[in-house]
């Protein structure tokens, strides 16, 4: 096969120039004589036993991931076409989004190291490593096999510290920092820590992903992690990849980042104990804050026109991460001080206050317990598209429309609801509101909007169930918080827009044909609702 080789070689020698692809080197270098040697009677046998392996190792690392996936495609398709192919490949690396794909469509085998090594084949590792028959102990490689928690790259930092190859402090011999690394009292951890943690502690982001790991309930994935803190996923490897001894990197990019031992995120935690490696609590704050401003500046500099034009790529980014990065703060500090972010709902709804029917069309967001339909919102207020889409698209940074994508036309059926439950409370809270706090008289003209949807037209223009589940409902919050609310104020007609109003004549005499079809959970949602507004009622003639 060699002399395969050599011929193709002789005869293409531009095969190894950087500018022919992964994929054509390996059909013509390695596919193409593989399959031409299998074809030769007398090799037929041999094949049989044997089959040639190829190592590439620390996939991972290749910053050409479009020709790694093009690589990959070539060999499922090489070996689909020829599977009785004497050719293996051993890849070793961790599986990032890019090769997750792949590796699922294609039923590639693989196998986490982190979940299939045994504390034998870490012991054996870590005793090749030090390369010594006598020492340390059995007793001893068997901690540190245990310490290692299943990571041949942990095992690999500890012997380095241990070795002095890592960290050089000569005042200790390989002797002390082993005791050091197998001890368990407070002060030896705390030594051990804090001398891994300096070596590292100039990398960009060092502190910030520290922080991201220590502080957050719920542990993140590199990419998770890249997102939380607004920084590029090789920042957080190379952080990870410096402490290998400290946080267990998982093979896969969907896996989520730990510490190797819960007292290191004590040690984190305690500043009299880690300075100068005291995580910052205030990164929370800083990156709960930091996509959010993003959005608000980027609005502030356009003008009602420049709403409804496409952004730029970063700010829709930075538009669906703000209320995740809130919502894992929330998770991990219920007590979090909303007051930062309300002065920030406060900044984009104070610019648009002026604009007609914009109190109305906040009101029946921040009413509804559910997204509500664009098209909803127009035929409780009686308006046409363009007397909402506006308003709508000036929200965006605190307004989702269900699953479009920014850059998508509104339409009738996109849901409109508050990117997070905190704007709502803020909108419902008239001491954290106060001049935009949604107005109890809200309460009533929905109240009333509803009730003339549901017993005024044919139910064929009903466009959603929630008018006839949700309408017992604004009538109970309409007469528990509306002072001035009168009953006379529901008998109002409805006056539907001018497209509407034919087909409505023409179908009204149809009206008793017509059903609403709901299901158990909407019925009790209804039930619920109807007696919400009986005991509102009750309560109300009672006064």
């Amino acid at each position: 096969m060699r002399a395969s080789i050599d011929a193709t070689l002789k005869g293409e020698p531009d095969l190894l120039s950087p500018f022919v692809s992964v994929t054509m080197q390996m059909q013509r270098l390695v596919y193409d004589p593989v399959k031409a040697a299998t074809k030769r009677v007398n090799l037929i046998k041999s094949f049989a036993k044997t089959s040639y392996v190829i190592v590439l190792d620390a996939i991972d690392e290749c910053e050409a991931w479009e020709q790694v996936v093009d690589f990959l495609d070539q060999a499922v398709k090489i070996f689909k076409e020829n599977p009785g192919l004497p050719l293996r490949f051993l890849i070793t690396g961790r599986i990032e989004d890019h090769l997750q794909l792949r590796v699922d469509a294609n039923r590639i085998q693989t196998i986490d190291l982190a979940q299939n090594t045994t504390k034998e084949d870490l012991t054996l590792y870590i005793q090749s490593l030090f390369g010594t028959p006598n020492w340390p102990s059995p007793t001893e490689l068997n901690s540190l096999a245990e310490k290692s928690k299943g990571s041949f790259a942990a095992a690999k930092g500890l012997v380095g510290f241990i070795q002095g190859a890592l960290i050089n402090f000569d005042d200790l011999t390989p002797a002390q920092r082993l005791q050091l690394v197998l001890g368990t009292d407070s002060q030896n951890l705390d030594t051990f820590y804090a001398r891994i943690l300096t070596d590292s502690q100039e990398l960009p982001y060092f502190m910030d992903v520290l922080s991201a790991i220590a502080l957050l309930k719920t542990p993140l994935s590199i990419p998770a992690i890249s997102h939380f803190l607004g920084i590029f996923e090789y920042e957080v490897i190379a952080v990870l990849s410096s402490i290998p001894t400290l946080v267990t990197i998982p093979g896969r990019n969907n896996a989520p980042i730990t510490f190797s031992h819960e007292s290191l995120r004590e040690f984190l935690l305690d500043e009299q104990r880690s300075v100068p490696f005291h995580v910052r609590t205030d990164v929370l704050k800083e990156m709960a804050y930091k996509f959010l401003d993003v959005a608000l500046v980027h609005y502030e500099n356009l003008s009602e026109i420049q709403w409804m034009l496409p952004l730029d790529e970063s700010i829709p980014e930075a538009i669906v991460q703000w209320p995740k990065n809130l919502d894992l703060i929330l998770e991990t500090d219920p007590s979090f001080d909303l007051s930062g972010f309300d002065s920030r709902y406060r900044q984009i709804l104070t610019r648009m206050q002026i604009m007609p029917h914009f109190f109305n069309v906040i009101a029946i967001i921040a009413l509804s317990d559910n997204p509500v339909l664009f098209g909803d919102i127009l035929s409780i207020l009686q308006l046409d598209v363009e007397d909402v889409s506006l308003i709508i698209y000036g929200l965006t940074p605190i307004l989702r429309r269900g699953q479009k994508k920014f850059s998508e036309t509104i339409s009738l059926a996109d849901q409109c609801q508050f990117r997070h439950q905190s704007i709502r409370d803020f909108l419902l809270d008239p001491f954290k509101a106060e001049d935009l706090h949604i107005s109890p008289t809200h309460y009533t003209h929905i109240a009333q909007r509803h009730l003339s949807i549901m017993f005024g037209l044919p139910h064929t223009f009903v466009t959603a169930k929630p008018f006839f589940v949700d309408w017992p409902k604004y009538l109970a919050l309409a007469v528990q918080h509306d002072p001035l609310f009168d009953r006379e104020v529901l008998q109002e007609p409805y006056d539907p827009v001018a497209p509407m109003r034919r087909a409505i004549e023409s179908l009204r005499g149809w009206r008793t044909a017509f059903t609403v079809e709901l299901k158990a959970d909407e019925l009790a949602s209804m039930l619920a609702n109807v007696e919400l507004a009986i005991h509102a009622i009750e309560m109300k003639v009672r006064e």
